[in-house]
């Protein structure tokens, strides 16, 4: 049930949670369970990675990287796969190598 994910990654994500804002960030930006929101994606990719999560981190750095809802920064995409990356997550690592491959 979409709808009642949402709703409980919505109360985990109010609580602060970087987990609850990062999976509440993926349900807007693919339109699961409530109205496609780029911008809002964004907003909760940041808190997720302001706290320290990779997997937000990486998510967002994809975002500056790709110009998704945001302008295009690759300095700053490269900074978020960086921090995603030293913390073992092996998406960032792979779009960090990405970047350094093609010289990003």
């Amino acid at each position: 049930d979409d709808v009642e994910a949402v709703r409980l990654y919505q109360l985990s994500a109010a609580q602060d949670n970087a987990n609850g804002q990062n999976s509440l960030a993926h349900c807007f930006l693919n339109g699961i369970g409530v109205h496609k929101d780029v911008a809002k994606a964004v907003q909760l990719f940041r808190l997720s990675g302001e706290q320290g999560n990779a997997t937000g981190q990486s998510n967002l750095g994809r975002f500056f990287e790709k110009r998704i809802g945001v302008d295009k920064d690759e300095v700053e995409a490269v900074r978020l796969y960086q921090l995603s990356a030293v913390q073992g997550d092996v998406t960032g690592q792979n779009n960090l190598a990405y970047c350094l491959k093609h010289g990003i």
